[in-house]
């Protein structure tokens, strides 16, 4: 009688797996009397293992065992995967799964792995990142490691988009092949996280106690989890940022601008590091619409925006404050490294070639802005831009094309 492991997970909850409990203790006290004959076509040792009462004996014992370990594993997921689903589905963070996926990993599999590691899939579609992990020492295995995406088991799990475990990989490895190239971690189990077909990551367990199938299973309910959680915190991010963004220029809005300014503020009061704020417009810019028209003004707001996002850090943000007003706020920034920042700015817009920038009264597209940093020029998000924008317009009165701070 053949079984499947997710049949039995089915059976397991059900009435039908007291009927095979009872048939599988009914072959360990059989008789051998009654013991069905061996067949013709089986010979010598190999019939004497698959007929007669030794080995119904240790059929009825793998059953046994096999209906033990899916109750074990059903009554602990039954347990645990509420509570898990709800932490999972509420965290709106890729960032936040990723560690709580390795909790989970660990907390379903019974008994558990030494080690878990969640990837996610890097954007450019050609490396994995870690992100996720339980088992190593940070300075061993930090987050943020990248691997390339087509290397052995990992690359081979995710061309198969299948949870694959030890037997799996020896198997397809005889069937296919495929270069097992040395990582600086093990590969007992992975399971692939997709969602719609797309690949997001990979879920990789190693130091597993025994080959049993369940860690391939609660792998696959961990992946099929954070697919799903992962989609959704993506769906909400995107929304998030269409509420935060511009739609000209793809920087943040004003809304989004103060509240991140306000933050920042407080976490250098908090600190005590340096917190500076960049603001600048576009010089004549009423002379460039009314002479090029609104399209040709967009344009020059939309290659303003890629100028300055080019420049910016991982941590800046850049807004566009109204009109053709930007703001860029810039944290652990003292003012001479601000000052140094918007120059560069002001430099890289000035060499530009805009359409239409020869029709200019400085025959070219220029800005004026000013510098202002927390403590020295205010205290407050309002302060530091009022700040900024008195420097703004000195500069303007001085000529334009500067930067005052």
């Amino acid at each position: 009688m053949v079984v499947s492991p997710d049949l039995l997970t089915l059976l397991a909850g059900t009435g039908v797996g007291a009927f095979m409990l009872g048939y599988a203790m009914h072959l360990l006290v059989r008789p051998a009397a009654v013991a069905a004959p061996p067949t013709e076509q089986l010979e010598g040792p190999r019939a004497a293992r698959q007929n007669g009462p030794d080995f119904d004996a240790w059929k009825g014992r793998k059953l046994v065992h096999e209906l033990q370990e899916t109750n074990t594993e059903l009554t602990n997921l039954l347990t645990l995967l509420p509570g898990l689903t709800r932490r999972i589905t509420e965290t709106m963070s890729r960032r936040e799964i990723a560690p709580l996926l390795a909790d989970m990993t660990i907390r379903l599999c019974i008994p558990p792995p030494e080690r878990v590691l969640v990837f996610y899939m890097a954007r450019n579609g050609e490396e994995l990142v870690l992100s996720g992990q339980q088992g190593y020492a940070e300075e061993t295995l930090p987050l943020g490691l990248r691997v390339p995406v087509h290397v052995g088991r990992l690359g081979f799990c995710l061309r198969r988009g299948l949870p694959m475990d030890e037997r799996d990989f020896r198997r397809e490895s005889h069937v296919r092949g495929y270069e097992d190239t040395p990582l600086p971690f093990g590969i007992d189990v992975a399971a692939p996280i997709v969602h719609n077909r797309e690949p997001l990551g990979i879920i990789v367990a190693e130091g597993l106690p025994s080959e049993s199938r369940i860690y391939k299973r609660m792998l696959a309910v961990s992946a099929n989890l954070g697919a799903i959680a992962i989609a959704n915190a993506d769906f909400v991010s995107q929304i998030r940022r269409l509420a935060d963004t511009d739609p000209l220029t793809g920087l943040y809005n004003k809304r989004y601008l103060f509240q991140e300014l306000e933050a920042q503020v407080a976490r250098a009061e908090q600190s005590g590091r340096p917190l500076s704020v960049f603001m600048f417009d576009i010089d004549h810019f009423k002379h460039f619409n009314d002479r090029n028209g609104h399209q040709a003004g967009d344009q020059a707001l939309r290659i303003t925006a890629e100028i300055v996002l080019q420049r910016i850090r991982d941590g800046d943000t850049a807004a566009r404050y109204g009109g053709e007003e930007f703001v860029v706020i810039l944290p652990d920034t003292p003012k001479e490294g601000a000052y140094a920042f918007a120059e560069a700015v002001r430099e890289a817009i000035e060499a530009c070639s805009y359409p239409h920038g020869e029709n200019q009264p400085l025959g070219r597209v220029t800005i004026s802005g000013g510098v202002a940093t927390w403590g020295e020029d205010g205290r407050t998000g309002a302060e530091l831009i009022e700040a900024a924008d008195a420097r703004l317009y000195r500069g303007k009165k001085a000529g334009r094309n500067r930067v005052s701070h």
